[in-house]
C-alpha cells in the first residue's frame, strides 16, 4: 500500500501544469503494478482548499460543485484510511521527536496516520517535506516507471474512442494524448501498429 500525497491529486487535475503528466503516469505505473494508492481525510480537505482558493491566490479557483465532483472521483480511485485513535499520539511523538515547526505540523499528520496503518511508503513531489522521517520512503513520481518488458510506454498519441467523464484529452507537442482518471492509460508502443491498454 503507498500513500499518496495532496500535492500528486492537485496535479492530476491540472491539466495545463508541466507535472500533470508525470503526477498521472505515476498513478498509472503503480496501478499496473498492482499497488493499492491510498489517502486520508486530511488530503481531501486541503485539496477542497485549495482547489476553491482563487487562481489569484495560487489556488486552482474551482467552483464548489467542481471541487465536491473530484472529491467523489478522489474517493472512488483511492482508498480513504479511517482515522484511529491512536493518531493523535503518534502525531504529538512525531512533532516533539523531530521538532516539526509550522506548515510541516500537516504532513508529520500524514505520518501519523501512515504508521497508524503500518504504511511505509509516500508518493509526493515536496520528497524533502518527508525524507527525515525514519521508516518512510519516498517515491519520486518523476521516477516511478512501468515493471513491464517494453522499454518505452507512452500515453495514447490517437484517440481511438469516445472520451468519457472521467477522461481527459490534452495536447503535446502536436499529438493528443488520453488521461485516464482511473489512474489507468492508454498507452502507444512505438513499432507496433495498433494501441495497447494496459489494465
Amino acid at each position: 500500500m503507498i500513500f499518496t500525497d495532496t500535492n500528486i491529486l492537485l496535479r492530476s487535475v491540472q491539466t495545463s501544469h508541466p507535472h500533470y503528466l508525470i503526477a498521472e503516469n505515476a498513478l498509472s505505473a503503480l496501478r499496473y503494478r498492482g499497488e493499492i494508492l491510498c489517502i486520508a481525510p486530511q488530503n481531501l480537505i486541503v485539496f477542497w482548499s485549495v482547489a476553491t482558493r482563487p487562481l489569484s491566490e495560487g489556488g486552482l479557483g474551482m467552483s464548489p460543485s467542481k471541487a465536491l465532483s473530484e472529491i467523489k472521483a478522489l474517493r472512488r480511485l483511492f482508498d480513504v484510511l479511517p482515522h484511529k485513535p491512536e493518531v493523535l499520539d503518534l502525531w504529538q511523538l512525531i512533532v516533539s521527536t523531530y521538532g516539526v515547526l509550522g506548515k510541516q505540523t500537516h504532513d508529520a499528520h500524514l505520518v501519523a496516520m501512515m504508521q497508524a496503518h503500518s504504511i511505509t511508503s509516500i508518493l509526493t513531489f515536496d520528497g524533502n517535506h518527508f525524507k527525515r522521517y525514519t521508516g518512510i520512503a519516498v517515491l519520486d513520481p518523476a521516477r516511478v516507471e512501468y515493471k513491464h518488458p517494453l522499454k518505452h510506454l507512452y500515453f495514447v498519441a490517437e484517440p481511438v474512442f469516445s472520451a468519457g467523464p472521467n477522461t481527459k484529452l490534452l495536447e503535446k507537442n502536436g499529438s493528443t494524448f488520453v488521461s485516464m482518471r482511473s489512474g489507468m492509460a492508454l498507452v502507444c508502443v512505438p513499432g507496433y501498429s495498433s494501441n495497447v491498454c494496459l489494465m
